[in-house]
């Protein structure tokens, strides 16, 4: 309790039953906002990746070559995909960017990432 005016301190007691109800209310009331803000929460991190996933994906689908493999990893602080394709190549692209940093090519069959 705030004291103004060098009032001195005095701590009210609620009756054990009116205490019990406010100390419901309060842990409903937060449960409450956790919910719906890890909910909320949720949707944007599937619409954040979805975005990204589904340019790299265009890009991917826009390109000459069929990749039928696809991994994921991160690497020195770079989030990384290998894809693999029937044309015996691997190809490493950097996500964030979506660009190819190392294509590997002169496999003897098929590219499993």
């Amino acid at each position: 309790m705030a004291t103004f005016n060098n009032e001195k301190r005095s701590s009210t007691r609620l009756p054990k039953k009116e205490e019990i109800e406010v100390i419901l209310q309060h842990w409903t009331r937060i449960s409450n906002i956790k919910l719906g803000w890890i909910y909320e929460f949720d949707k944007l991190v599937v619409n954040y990746v979805m975005f990204y996933f589904l340019s790299f994906i265009q890009m991917i689908i826009s390109s000459p070559n069929i990749y039928l493999f696809v991994d994921y990893s991160t690497f020195d602080g770079k989030q990384l995909i290998c894809s693999g394709s029937y044309d015996k190549t691997a190809c490493v692209w950097e996500f964030d960017n979506n660009k190819q940093i190392q294509s590997f090519k002169g496999h003897s069959d098929c590219v499993k990432c």
